[in-house]
């Protein structure tokens, strides 16, 4: 038996020799391709170094040894009830003058510590007070961004307090410091750190894929998570992707920091709904198990409706905030969730008094 012997004809000669337009603008596309995978797998090795060198330099706590322990009787509750507490807005490195907006107040980095530890030591004596009646084994924190002032604007480069890596490591240790300080409080502490936000961005516009990793509150979120993993009863969960719907004892809360939004003075209420709205039906259509609500930042003055839950800035009311209408003090807010019933007791913890 005889192969097939395969010959090669002249149009295929003629083809490898002088090839058509479409072949030689496909051929370069590849070349393309092929460069920028280069490019990416240098600058991917580039970013893993930095982050092991990054993580070499940071100091991690030792673990805080337990304040509260459950009781026997803790123990056999069969419905515990969890705190979960919204942390946004930290602005980081942001100088507030009082007289540049009527004496609604001032922020500067020794406010931004000094309430955001504030607001920690309110969650632990909520927390205490409600255990006259209730278990509480859990504590939810959830961070949706904003946690730095960047320099998104030529006013922020000017009027910051320190330049953003500077601003990016305080904000970072602070969120660990936060979470520190809780820890001894609870049994387990379970974070959820929203990436993507508005002035941790590195791009001039509002980015969208790869939003979580090309940000500089990807690192506030590393820094802290790296201090805290000796402290073995925190979960600290980053996610990179623009919201995320996370799980508080049946709850479902779609995270956010709510910076793509369309809106025009004040705060968007019909954006706000409009995205909800859209979310439920893709989610009803898509079976991805739909949400309770939206949790979200960015507006800086607290809001509670049925459907989204705006949490407030630690720095209260800046200059934006003033020409907008939307006057609110410096608060983070506070809620316990039922297994069976739901939220309740929602607060919004008064940082003015830091």
């Amino acid at each position: 038996m005889t192969k097939d012997i395969k010959t090669t004809g002249i149009d295929e000669i003629k083809s490898e020799i002088d090839p058509d337009e479409e072949i030689l603008d496909l051929r370069n596309y590849v070349v393309t391709l092929n460069k920028r995978i280069k490019e990416l797998k240098d600058s991917y090795g580039n970013v893993k170094t930095i982050f092991r060198d990054l993580k070499e330099h940071i100091i991690q706590y030792p673990a805080q040894p337990p304040i509260y322990t459950p009781s026997e009787k803790a123990k056999r509750v069969s419905s515990p009830v969890a705190a979960v507490f919204h942390n946004t807005d930290g602005h980081m490195g942001m100088v507030q003058p009082a007289s540049e907006i009527e004496g609604f107040g001032a922020f500067n980095p020794q406010l931004c510590r000094g309430r955001q530890i504030f607001a920690a030591d309110m969650v632990v004596e909520m927390a205490e007070l409600h255990r006259a009646n209730y278990t509480i084994n859990d504590c939810h924190v959830l961070v949706t961004g904003d946690m730095i002032s960047g320099d998104i604007h030529k006013e922020l480069t000017v009027t910051n307090a320190f330049p953003t890596p500077v601003q990016t490591a305080e904000a970072g240790k602070l969120l660990a410091d936060v979470i520190h300080k809780l820890a001894p409080h609870f049994e387990r502490v379970i974070v959820d750190f929203m990436v993507p936000d508005n002035h941790s961005r590195l791009t001039d516009k509002i980015q969208f894929k790869e939003a979580g990793q090309n940000s500089l509150n990807y690192l506030v979120g590393f820094i802290a998570k790296t201090i805290l993993e000796k402290q073995e009863n925190v979960t600290f969960n980053i996610h990179y992707q623009y919201q995320k719907v996370v799980n508080v004892i049946g709850r479902r809360y779609l995270l956010t920091h709510g910076h793509a939004i369309r809106s025009w003075m004040g705060v968007p209420y019909y954006g706000i709904e409009k995205k909800a709205g859209k979310e439920a039906m893709r989610r009803m259509v898509v079976k991805m198990g739909g949400f309770d609500r939206i949790v979200m930042g960015h507006y800086h003055a607290p809001l509670t409706h049925p459907w989204f839950w705006i949490g407030g800035a630690v720095s209260g009311t800046d200059a934006l905030d003033f020409t907008q209408g939307r006057h609110a003090g410096p608060t983070q807010a506070l809620w316990f969730v039922h297994p069976k019933w739901g939220e309740f007791d929602r607060s919004e913890l008064d940082l003015s008094k830091v």
